[in-house]
């Protein structure tokens, strides 16, 4: 198990027991005074509603988010897609589709029949939720797309350029060796992520902390062989490059180290 992943469980693992906890609580009926929105009624308000079934209802809730959080290290940890992507639409979708539904048709009333009572959410309000939830699940999608499909690697005449995300431009002078590793990165070790992608499927890009220091990763973790981008000064960082094609890496490593090689005979 990587730092990574050992982040991820510790950070995960006080979140689904809390939500847990509170749910436990919320199935005897009680702890309604944590229930956003009912908490700040008057007693008046309050005593319109079904707290007990208002209750139980929010723990299910908890239920599906605490389910949810910890298929997210169960889902990194088999480098399975389908199980994260499950996992970060329910924990989008689910409780706004809950807050939507609680807040029209006069839900969890004791008496809905009563004229004082308040009809739920506005339509303008019903329709900011679906956007937001639109919104965030749009972004979830780009966000996983472009995490994991291969960067593009361009060899060109002054550098090289790796387009996507936390993609950049290195020139020729800056590199101080290109080595093909007959290992896969997972093999090598990734390090603990500083500032990049390590979510659905094999896909490790940006920053990650190795072994002697901070690296730059676009690697496919399991895909072997990888590219090793040396390069001079303590600012700077070495690179690591792998794609879905072993072929496809072995054909980028001679194109690129044909390329350094020519470049120092100019």
């Amino acid at each position: 198990m990587d730092n990574g992943m050992t982040l991820m469980l510790i950070i995960m693992a006080p979140i689904v027991a809390l939500f847990l906890i509170i749910a436990a609580f919320l199935f005897c009926g009680k702890g309604a005074f944590l229930i956003a929105g009912y908490n700040t009624m008057g007693k008046k308000d309050q005593a319109k509603y079904d707290e007990k079934a208002l209750c139980r209802a929010v723990a299910w809730v908890l239920v599906v988010s605490a389910v949810s959080c910890a298929l997210l290290p169960v889902g990194t940890y088999f480098e399975s897609g389908w199980l994260i992507g499950l996992a970060v639409v329910a924990m989008t979708v689910f409780p706004v589709g809950f807050a939507i539904y609680a807040n029209t048709g006069k839900r969890f009333l004791i008496d809905p029949d009563d004229p004082e009572t308040a009809g739920g959410m506005s339509k303008v309000g019903r329709i900011a939720m679906i956007s937001i939830t639109a919104v965030i699940l749009i972004g979830c999608v780009i966000l996983n797309y472009q995490g994991t499909k291969d960067p593009a690697v361009s060899v060109l005449d002054n550098g090289v350029r790796i387009n996507g995300m936390y993609g950049l431009s290195v020139d020729y002078a800056d590199i101080t060796g290109v080595i093909l590793i007959n290992q896969s990165m997972a093999e090598i070790g990734p390090g603990m992520r500083v500032n990049g992608y390590g979510g659905a499927g094999q896909a490790r890009k940006g920053h990650f902390s190795g072994k002697n220091g901070e690296i730059l990763l676009f690697v496919q973790s399991n895909t072997s062989p990888t590219i090793h981008i040396e390069r001079e000064g303590r600012a700077v960082k070495d690179i690591y490059i792998s794609l879905r094609d072993s072929r496809e890496t072995e054909r980028l490593y001679y194109e690129l180290k044909t390329a350094v090689a020519n470049s120092r005979l100019r």
